[in-house]
């Protein structure tokens, strides 16, 4: 009995350094592992949702942990089995309208950007005069750059769709 302790005590004070350097690295592989499916996500986008600021196949770090989604902010989402970014318009509990002009007012707000102009009279026809978004809803603008000439798409998408806000973009021509 004795001797075992020993051996043991011997062991632990003098470990060997391959398996030192196996238990670090495999702790060092599981943290990452870790901050990239609870804290970050990496997602590599598809179609031209937010071109050309953000085109089809850059890849886009997110983070997700502790999300507080704010009007404003560029977010990615699922839609169509595909990732997918965008930008928040409107918030759970917001009122989304249109006017006659086609200008998006949030909340009944006259402070309307003229970016949120829909010019075509018939998607124009297809926009309800007014709705309230559900508890777990958000308005987002998936259309063309504000600098483009294309109007701007909108779409509400739920909680559940929105992977996290977009901290880091990579062009795929340069990987």
């Amino acid at each position: 009995m004795n001797s075992l302790s020993a051996v043991l005590k011997k062991r632990l004070s003098h470990p060997d350094p391959k398996l030192v350097l196996m238990i670090r690295t495999l702790l060092m592989i599981a943290a990452l592992w870790g901050c990239l499916n609870f804290i970050f996500g990496l997602a590599i986008l598809r179609g031209d949702s937010m071109a050309p600021v953000i085109q089809d196949g850059d890849v886009v770090c997110f983070f997700r942990a502790g999300l507080t989604l704010r009007s404003g902010d560029t977010i990615v989402f699922t839609a169509d089995k595909k990732d997918q970014a965008g930008i928040i318009t409107a918030c759970p509990g917001d009122t989304v309208s249109f006017d006659e002009d086609g200008l998006l007012h949030i909340n009944g707000s006259n402070d309307v950007v003229s970016e949120n102009e829909i010019q075509d009279p018939d998607t124009r026809a297809a926009f309800p005069v007014a709705f309230t978004l559900a508890p777990d809803q958000y308005y987002i603008r998936i259309g063309q750059d504000t600098r483009s000439d294309e109007e701007p798409a909108y779409r509400t998408v739920s909680r559940g769709q929105i992977s996290g806000k977009i901290i880091g973009l990579y062009r795929h021509r340069l990987l």
